[in-house]
């Protein structure tokens, strides 16, 4: 049967782990620290002759706290809360930036008893490989491939996620639903990676000329996108629209027999609602207003009403969504523009 060591012992056994492991008196000073905890010191660039007895560990963790570092914040209040008696334990990741990558960790603290004094017991891992796959995961599960834009999962997640808020805040939202024209005529004729492509540089512009982090542009499925405008009224989504349009929307020569210069038009469908405590106004509602405004655009389309179609009107709930569709052309001009802007 294996015999405990005594205590003495086990700094052996700590200086083994991979964890960096720090002992820290209740004012939050170190008392004692492993091998790992003085590796990675002198990795880093630090004076491989430090004296870590009596070193103050919480008093930068507070620094960095005031200084509005948010994982310091939760390090800060955790360790004083186990100083303090109020809890037993904590833990909290956080990133660190090296010279070459981004690094993870994991920080855990616990009360012990070490011999007969009360301490705290700190330790630090690296868990980027773990951050890493789940970013991977992340990735895939939200993540369109083909044109690297959110999918229809990621859509349907943030659509509901700022929906709550706009009922919250009784602000409104609007969704655009952008289709491309006759894209089995073009998959057809120039094949499924030239479509590919045409999407791919399509989503690249749409997302270009939308809010950066507070828009969402996913490919809905096929041929089809989705534009989310959170907290955004009917004429500022439609100015969006407008952008879009008259940066593909321009004259161009007679276009080449090629997927560049195929001529490719797109219909769009806007709506906008104000969430309500009604179960009348929905996520799916506001999608379906949409969506019928963008066959109504395809209809007008073929009717030859021209690309700057009216508004259309439908009163929901004491609230008045409006909606517009619209004609985009992606023509040879046009297209070279979209492949300079979304280039790479």
């Amino acid at each position: 049967m294996f015999d405990c060591p005594p205590e003495t012992s086990f700094e052996a056994i700590l200086n083994a782990m991979d964890q960096q492991v720090a002992v820290l008196d209740p004012q939050g000073r170190l008392t004692w620290v492993n091998r790992a905890w003085r590796t990675y010191w002198i990795e880093n660039d630090g004076d491989p002759d430090m004296d870590w007895r009596g070193v103050d560990y919480l008093g930068p963790c507070l620094a960095a706290a005031r200084s509005g570092d948010s994982s310091a914040k939760a390090a800060a209040e955790g360790l004083c809360q186990l100083i303090a008696g109020q809890s037993d334990g904590f833990q909290v990741e956080y990133p660190c930036n090296g010279a070459d990558e981004k690094r993870w960790f994991i920080m855990r603290a616990r009360n012990a008893v070490v011999g007969t004094q009360n301490a705290l017991i700190v330790t630090h891992e690296d868990i980027t490989e773990r951050k890493r796959l789940e970013d991977r995961c992340w990735q895939l599960a939200n993540i369109d491939e083909a044109t690297t834009l959110a999918n229809r999962r990621r859509f349907d997640a943030f659509l509901q996620e700022k929906w709550t808020a706009a009922r919250d805040t009784g602000t409104p939202i609007s969704l655009a639903v952008i289709d491309v024209d006759h894209f089995k005529r073009f998959n057809d004729t120039f094949g499924h990676q030239a479509g590919d492509t045409c999407l791919r540089r399509l989503g690249r512009l749409i997302n270009n000329l939308v809010r950066p982090d507070l828009d969402l542009v996913a490919r809905y499925g096929g041929d089809e996108f989705v534009v989310v405008f959170p907290d955004t009224g009917h004429e500022a989504a439609t100015s969006v629209i407008d952008t879009i349009r008259r940066v593909v929307n321009s004259p161009c020569p007679r276009p080449r027999v090629e997927p560049s210069a195929l001529p490719v038009t797109v219909t769009v469908g806007l709506a906008t609602l104000v969430p309500g405590p009604s179960d009348e106004n929905t996520p799916d509602r506001l999608f379906r207003l949409a969506d019928q405004d963008l066959y109504k655009g395809k209809a007008r389309n073929r009717a030859g009403a021209g690309q700057h179609n009216e508004n259309t009107f439908a009163r929901v709930g004491g609230h008045q969504p409006r909606c517009r569709g619209y004609r985009i052309v992606v023509s040879a001009k046009s297209a070279r523009r979209v492949s300079r802007l979304t280039s790479g």
